[in-house]
């Protein structure tokens, strides 16, 4: 039986782009959490206005902006 050269690569790519795949995945989810943590935050804000409410609204806001870039 012959010995790839090339199988070693592809392994070592493979395994690069899976772990590449699973970082991306876990930000998307703290994303998805903000999101959804951002528009309770704003439910409550209308529901009863405060300015502890206003400022939890701006702040998840932020975190959202800045996760964007």
């Amino acid at each position: 039986m012959t010995t790839s050269n090339v199988l070693p690569k592809i392994q070592s790519i493979v395994s690069q782009v899976n772990t590449k795949r699973d970082v991306v995945d876990e930000h998307k989810q703290k994303l998805d959490a903000v999101k959804a943590e951002l528009e309770q935050a704003k439910t409550n804000r209308e529901k009863n206005f405060s300015f502890e409410t206003d400022n939890k609204v701006s702040e998840l806001e932020s975190y959202g902006l800045m996760s964007n870039k």
